[in-house]
C-alpha cells in the first residue's frame, strides 16, 4: 500500500449517497464539506502520493459548507 502524505490536512472521510467530501485541518475543530464531489475525485485522493497538494487543486470546484 501506497503511503500518503498528509501535512495539512487531519482527516477525510466522503458520503457517497450525499456526493459529500468532509476534510478537517490540522490544528483546527472545524469539519469543511464539499458537496457534489463525485466518487473518482474520492478515489483519486486516496491513490496520490501527497493528498494536500491534490486538495489544493481541486477543492474549488465544489460547493464548501464549514460546520
Amino acid at each position: 500500500m501506497q503511503r500518503i502524505s498528509m501535512q495539512n490536512i487531519k482527516s477525510v472521510n466522503y458520503y457517497p449517497v450525499r456526493m459529500m467530501l468532509e476534510v478537517q485541518f490540522m490544528g483546527e475543530s472545524t469539519v469543511y464539506q464539499y458537496y457534489d464531489v463525485p466518487e473518482e475525485v474520492w478515489y483519486a485522493m486516496r491513490n496520490v502520493s501527497n493528498i494536500d497538494i491534490y486538495f489544493n487543486e481541486v477543492k474549488r470546484e465544489y460547493i464548501l459548507h464549514p460546520q
